[in-house]
């Protein structure tokens, strides 16, 4: 257990998550220790704590009847593992840029909506205008 401790340790300053399911009913009290919610692991190798907690721990008995609950316990860290990494780096977000994919297709479907209602409903209305 001691070299797993000392691994993860070493992976806690990369770019890592690891996310480990317990299945069956076997004790899983060392598992609870790699996911380091209630202390953070020490490596005996090298003589340090993990900079981040990069593990997650779910057993499987306890969400097996509900995938979506799995789901939402097994990614439930990810999010801060990955923006506690960036910070780690001093890695700032790209500033907004207004040219964003999002923002042209939202300006698209502005233009488009606009459009439509300024043109008539259906075709015969359309010929109705042009003759007036």
């Amino acid at each position: 257990m001691q070299d797993t401790v000392d691994e993860v340790v070493a992976g806690s300053g990369l770019p890592l998550s690891i996310i480990i399911v317990g299945i069956g009913n076997a004790d899983f009290d060392q598992m609870d220790l790699l996911d380091a919610d209630d202390a953070p692991l020490f490596s005996k190798k090298l003589n340090r704590y993990a900079s981040r907690d990069i593990v997650q721990f779910v057993p499987f008995r306890e969400v097996k009847n509900d995938p979506y609950r799995l789901a939402k316990e097994v990614l439930a860290e990810v999010p801060n593992q990955l923006v506690s990494y960036f910070a780690s780096m001093n890695i700032k977000p790209n500033p907004k840029r207004e040219n964003d994919m999002g923002m042209n297709i939202n300006n698209l479907m502005k233009n488009k909506m606009q459009q439509m209602m300024n043109q008539p409903a259906n075709f015969f209305m359309s010929r109705k205008l042009f003759m007036i």
